[in-house]
C-alpha cells in the first residue's frame, strides 16, 4: 500500500506539474500572440511612417514648374529634377521666401523688396523679417535682380515667382547659367497654403510645412468662433499713392481666401469697371480702379483698407469726395490693417487672424 501511495502520490505530482506547465504555455502562447500582434502593429507603423519618410526624403526627385520662354512665363509647365535635397536655397521672389522660412527650408539668400512701408532697411518683409535673421540669411539685393550675386552664393535651387514686383522671369536664361535648378512658381493665382506645398516638395520639407498649416488651421477655427461678422459684403482696399485709383484684393487672392474661410463675403468689383490696361491687368487676385470710378467699386457695407507706403489709407478714403455717400464710410465701417497682409504666407496670415479678432471679437 506504501508503494501505491508513492506511485500516487508521483501520479499527483506529475499532473500538477503538468497541469502548471500547460498554464504557462497557455500563458506564453498568449504573451507570443499579443507580442506577435504588436510587433506587427508596430512594424506597419513604423512601415508608415517610413514610407512617410522615405516620400520627405527619397532624392532625385521632380517637380513642377511654370515654363518661361523669352523672358515671359508661357502657362505651360515643365518637370524639373531636382538630384539632392536642396541645402542652399536663394529665392529671387521676396513674397516666396516667407513660405520657406516658415517651413525651415535651408534659404541662404533672398531678393529683397524696397525698404519702407513692408519691409525693414535690408528689404526682408517685416512679418518674418526676425526668423530671417536668426537664420543668417543673407539679403541680395532689392528688387532689381542681381545675377552675379545669385550665382556667388553657388545655390542648389533656385526659387522664382512667375508674376509681381518680385519675379525675375524676365532674367530667367541668366540664370539658367548659373547650373542650379530652377522652380518657378506663382503665388498670384493660388492660396499662400497651396504655394506653401508645392515649395515643401522640392525642398523636401513637408512635415515642416504641414505642421505650419495645422498651426494656421487651429488658429483659423479659435478666430471664427471669438469674432462676430461685421455687416457684408466687405470690400478689401488699397488706395494708391497719388490718387491713382484703388486696389481690390479679389476672393482669388489669398487676402480673400482668408476672410471667406471666416465667413466673410467678399465684394469685388465689375469686370467693367477694372482697370485692365495697367500692369496687373491679367491678375486675377488684385482688381485696379481707376479713381473716377470708386463710386462703384467700394460696394461693400465693411472695407478693410491698408497702405505700403505709410500714408493712412483711412483718411484716404474718407476725404475722397466721391465716396462721401459710401454706406460703409458714412458708417464709420472702415478698419485699417496692417501693410504686412500686402502678400500673404504663414507669418502675415496669422497676423491678418489677430488683427480680424482685435477689429470683430464678439
Amino acid at each position: 500500500r506504501r508503494h501505491r501511495v508513492k506511485i500516487a502520490g508521483a501520479t499527483l505530482t506529475a499532473l500538477s506539474l503538468f497541469l502548471v506547465s500547460c498554464s504557462q504555455a497557455d500563458e506564453d502562447s498568449a504573451a507570443d500572440s499579443a507580442s506577435t500582434t504588436e510587433a506587427t502593429n508596430t512594424d506597419s507603423a513604423s512601415g508608415a511612417d517610413s514610407s512617410s519618410e522615405d516620400d520627405a526624403t527619397s532624392w532625385p526627385r521632380t517637380v513642377d514648374s511654370l515654363v518661361v520662354n523669352n523672358g515671359e512665363v508661357t502657362g505651360d509647365t515643365e518637370e524639373v529634377e531636382l538630384t539632392e535635397k536642396p541645402q542652399k536655397i536663394v529665392s529671387t521672389s521676396v513674397t516666396l521666401t516667407g513660405s520657406l522660412l516658415a517651413m525651415d527650408a535651408p534659404v541662404q539668400a533672398t531678393g529683397g523688396a524696397a525698404a519702407g512701408g513692408l519691409a525693414d532697411d535690408e528689404g526682408f518683409f517685416l512679418q518674418w523679417a526676425d526668423a530671417a535673421k536668426e537664420k543668417g540669411v543673407e539679403s541680395l539685393y532689392n528688387l532689381e535682380v542681381d545675377v552675379e550675386a545669385i550665382a556667388a552664393q553657388e545655390p542648389d535651387l533656385i526659387v522664382v515667382s512667375a508674376s509681381g514686383q518680385d519675379s525675375a522671369v524676365t532674367d530667367y536664361d541668366k540664370l539658367s547659367a548659373i547650373g542650379a535648378p530652377i522652380m518657378v512658381v506663382d503665388y498670384s493665382d493660388q492660396d499662400w497654403t497651396e504655394v506653401m506645398s508645392r515649395l515643401a516638395e522640392a525642398t523636401g520639407h513637408e512635415k515642416e510645412t504641414a505642421e505650419a498649416i495645422q498651426e494656421y488651421e487651429d488658429r483659423l477655427e479659435e478666430v471664427t468662433k471669438a469674432i462676430e461678422l461685421p455687416e457684408q459684403p466687405t470690400n478689401f482696399v488699397m488706395p494708391l499713392p497719388g490718387d491713382r485709383g484703388l486696389n481690390f484684393w479679389s476672393s482669388e487672392s489669398s487676402q480673400g481666401q482668408l476672410l471667406e474661410s471666416v465667413g466673410f463675403e467678399v465684394a469685388v468689383p465689375a469686370d467693367e469697371i477694372v482697370d485692365t490696361s495697367g500692369p496687373r491687368g491679367a491678375r486675377k487676385d488684385v482688381k485696379t480702379v481707376v479713381p473716377e470710378n470708386a463710386t462703384q467699386a467700394v460696394a461693400g457695407e465693411t472695407v478693410l483698407t491698408m497702405s505700403t507706403t505709410g500714408d493712412d489709407p483711412v483718411e484716404a478714403l474718407k476725404n475722397n469726395p466721391l465716396l462721401a455717400n459710401n454706406p460703409a464710410i458714412a458708417n464709420d465701417a472702415i478698419y485699417l490693417m496692417s501693410p504686412e497682409l500686402f502678400r500673404l504666407d504663414f507669418y502675415s496670415a496669422m497676423t491678418m487672424l489677430d488683427e480680424l479678432e482685435k477689429h470683430f471679437a464678439k
